[in-house]
């Protein structure tokens, strides 16, 4: 019972007895499901068949369970033969239905009746047994897409307490082994069907809506356009009484663009170019998201902006418009030189994902992409995606070296002023310039002697805070 919505073993009789009874007289009327039994000794092996008539794609759907002992000896093997043949005596009538389109030939029209199983990606046997009685692949063996189109991950997810997450937490430790903090694990441990993420008060709901967001407007793109760039489902929220909480969403069978490195050190230019230009798809795309009407800067649906403009990643208040920002940008930029150069933001807000750590990029089997992990996703303006590629995090070097080039088109005026204002927040607090409407302290300044002047350079070194005026 690893994969049902229960995600564990019955308790007791007494709690089996109900979920047999949609199977039992008068309900084995809208299903035609079976105990599976050895010929020889009538033992009870395991359960099988069609458990609803109407499935995930709208068609009949088959399943069966059976006991570990009995595991890896063909008998699902010889149990879908037999329940097939059975299945294709019932008598027909032609009718009309609502299935999924992607089912069918040209999206519908009169065809041949079907039957389906979903399968998750490492049951291995299941896909071997259906590979024996030549059944389709309709998603790639993409579970993790399937479930998208059925509630029943959404059950099994509500399912869920804190007090069993919490638990799994404790188990999966507060570091990694190279001392990095667990921020997010696997659930169920040993046969994960959840993701789930922890997140402090600031961060849980706005985090959530904002992947749900780009999740939403991929599925809104045109199929050709997003082909292969995926964002898993959020499926709950789950809020403790202190406001810390889980982010639990669909776990996505793959291997992160780390992994693929670790696993494979002699990977070739071509080969990681390939998921290079697949990461350049996914921001490009979510750049091209239509914003919501009303936006301000910051996570979807409002609060604290995430990216590596500011110390520790985080904004130090909510930003109520671009042009509250961009004044908090140039009182910092203005702070230590008040004749400083200051910018000017662009005014249309855009996804702007700045998190390009090598572990929130999953590529399944199939070559698909999965975008995860987007406490550091916002709606800003153009000039914040270009700055996150030109000076990203210790952890998004890799990959913002690698497709910088890709976004050469879009601003990069305000680039050395927020290398300044980065700066500034990362010497002093993001507190800096606050509050808006206060004056900012009176400073005297002088000209510095530069370094380099006393050693006779005729080309000093490229312009940085050094060879700014000092605040003495």
């Amino acid at each position: 019972m690893a994969t049902t919505t229960q995600l564990r073993v019955d308790n007791s009789l007494e709690e089996t007895k109900p979920a047999l009874d949609r199977f039992l007289p008068p309900n084995d009327e809208a299903t035609f499901h079976f105990a599976i039994c050895l010929k020889e000794t009538g033992e009870l092996v395991g359960l099988g068949g069609c458990h609803g008539l109407a499935g995930t794609f709208g068609w009949p759907i088959i399943g069966y369970m059976f006991r570990k002992e009995f595991w890896g000896q063909g008998l699902a093997t010889e149990f879908l033969r037999a329940w097939l043949g059975m299945w294709c005596k019932l008598p027909r009538e032609e009718a009309e239905i609502d299935v999924d389109p992607r089912t069918v030939p040209d999206g519908g029209g009169l065809v041949p009746e079907q039957v389906t199983a979903l399968v998750i990606l490492d049951n291995v046997g299941s896909q071997g047994v259906l590979k024996k009685r030549h059944y389709p692949s309709v998603l790639g063996n993409r579970l993790d897409y399937a479930m998208q189109n059925t509630s029943w991950l959404n059950d099994a997810a509500a399912k869920l307490t804190l007090k069993e997450l919490e638990a799994a937490r404790a188990a999966v430790g507060d570091f990694k082994e190279n001392g990095y903090a667990v921020t997010g694990f696997r659930y169920p441990l040993d046969r994960p069907l959840f993701y789930v993420k922890r997140r402090h008060p600031a961060g849980l709901y706005p985090e959530a809506r904002t992947q749900e967001f780009a999740r939403t407007a991929l599925d809104q793109m045109a199929p050709a356009e997003r082909s292969g760039i995926y964002v898993p489902r959020v499926l709950r929220v789950m809020e403790r009484e202190d406001g810390n909480g889980f982010i639990v969403m669909e776990y996505i069978h793959g291997r992160t663009l780390k992994e693929l490195f670790q696993d494979n050190p002699q990977m070739t230019e071509r080969e990681a170019r390939t998921c290079f230009d697949k990461i350049s798809r996914a921001l490009r795309l979510f750049l091209a998201a239509p914003v919501p009407a009303g936006a301000r800067p910051g996570p979807c649906g409002g609060g604290i902006i995430g990216h590596p403009l500011f110390n520790d990643f985080v904004a130090p208040i909510e930003y109520t418009s671009v042009d509250m920002l961009e004044q908090h940008l140039n009182r910092v930029a203005t702070f230590r030189v008040r004749t400083a150069p200051t910018l000017t933001l662009e005014r249309d807000l855009h996804l702007v994902y700045a998190d390009l750590h090598t572990a929130n990029f999953v590529f399944t089997r199939s070559g698909d992409l999965y975008v995860i992990d987007f406490d550091m996703a916002a709606f800003l303006p153009l000039s914040f995606m270009t700055f996150a590629l030109r000076f990203p995090t210790m952890m998004s070097g890799a990959v913002a070296a690698a497709i910088a080039k890709d976004f050469d088109d879009l601003a990069q005026q305000n680039f050395e002023i927020m290398l300044r204002v980065a700066d500034t927040f990362g010497r002093g607090s993001n507190n800096i310039g606050l509050p808006l409407d206060r004056p900012l302290p009176t400073r005297s300044t002088r000209l510095l002697r530069l370094p380099w002047e006393n050693l006779g350079s005729e080309t000093p070194p490229p312009t940085d805070l050094n060879q700014l005026d000092g605040v003495v």
